[in-house]
């Protein structure tokens, strides 16, 4: 029968050194990789609270929106305004409130438009925060073909980063845990504040710019023609995001875009608020061709607006008549300051006689 070896004391020893050697080389790569990650996040939150100092911290989907709450409610302190206009980006570049004020007889106009809002954001945005701020005698919505596009892709993105915003759910009292819980660590960390420009940077572009009517306040007399231009980005959002897969319900039935306008007009006018439409200036073909159809759906999208109109019994002005040329643009959408301040002259005009003021 074989003998059977015996460790000796030494051996057991030298393996036993050995694995604890190899522990604390494990433990040691561990400290390291925690000392690491705890650097890498201190210079990320000091890189972060670097770049917040300059930044917005937007609570609501856009730090626009998070600026026109503040700016209402502070108006709403001094007893609201007489006339409230909603709307997309085109209502903020085309509608320089100083000039509406200035020929008409309203006191107090204020321009809440939110840019990127379809149908459906701007109805809850009107019935739940602006109207109830400013307590409006008559709003104005400005639509797009956009607007109520059912198949826009930044429509649905836009609207639910709203929809679900933390600035909203606290002004309505609505906060769940969660919410609360963000709010809380934001508070104590810019690396949490600032992570969702940190996973979209473009959107410290887009969010981050003043109104353009308003900054053409100054020079209501200036008649500055900023060039046209459509760049290649642009066109490639509007079509695939904005314009795309186009399709606008002649029913307008509920739960659609053109629905929520409806729902829109009715809640309004049931507050004892006058409502008037207003089909936004476009440029012509540079615009229309970006629809999916080109000139079909944005006959689809002024038949629903006609219809709209004609059946909830309000006024319909239109801003696209012949005249605009492209030396009133700055893109196939928005006005430049000579054509913003064309059409808001003219816009006060109409918006006088069709209310019989």
């Amino acid at each position: 029968m074989a003998a059977i070896p015996v460790q000796t004391t030494t051996e057991e020893e030298a393996n036993r050194s050995v694995e604890l050697a190899i522990a604390e080389r494990g433990a040691r790569n561990t400290r390291a990789t925690w000392v690491t990650l705890v650097a890498v996040l201190i210079v990320a939150e000091l890189i972060a609270r670097f770049l917040s100092a300059g930044l917005a911290d937007p609570q609501w989907n856009f730090a626009q929106t998070d600026r026109k709450v503040a700016e209402m409610r502070a108006i709403a302190n001094d007893g609201g305004v007489e006339l409230l206009f909603v709307g997309n980006s085109a209502v903020n570049s085309d509608v320089i409130s100083g000039v509406i004020a200035r020929d008409t007889s309203f006191e107090g106009v204020y321009n809440a438009a939110l840019d990127g809002s379809p149908g459906v954001l701007t109805n809850d945005w009107t019935i739940n925060v602006a109207e109830p701020l400013l307590g409006p005698d008559v709003v104005v919505i400005g639509l797009t073909s956009r607007d109520l596009n059912d198949g826009s892709r930044s429509n649905l993105r836009v609207t639910d980063g709203y929809l679900n915003s933390p600035g909203r759910a606290s002004f309505l009292g609505e906060e769940t845990a969660g919410q609360k819980a963000d709010r809380f660590f934001g508070e104590l960390s810019a690396l949490v504040r600032i992570r969702a420009f940190l996973r979209d940077p473009i959107s410290l572009i887009t969010q981050y710019r003043d109104d353009i009517a308003e900054e053409r306040l100054r020079g209501v007399d200036d008649f500055t023609r900023e060039p046209y231009a459509n760049d290649d980005i642009l066109i490639d959002r509007t079509r695939e995001r904005a314009l795309n897969d186009f399709s606008v319900d002649p029913d307008a039935a509920p739960g659609t875009q053109a629905g929520a306008i409806v729902d829109l007009i009715e809640k309004l006018r049931s507050r004892g608020v006058d409502v008037v439409l207003v089909e936004m200036p476009h440029a012509g073909a540079d615009y229309i061709s970006l629809h999916t159809n080109g000139q079909a759906d944005y006959d689809a999208y002024e038949d629903t607006l006609r219809s709209i109109a004609e059946k909830a019994g309000v006024p319909l002005i239109d801003g696209t008549h012949p005249e605009w040329t492209t030396d009133y643009f700055e893109d196939f959408l928005h006005l430049n300051s000579a054509g913003a301040n064309t059409f808001s002259a003219e816009l006060a005009v109409e918006l006088e006689k069709v209310l019989g003021r």
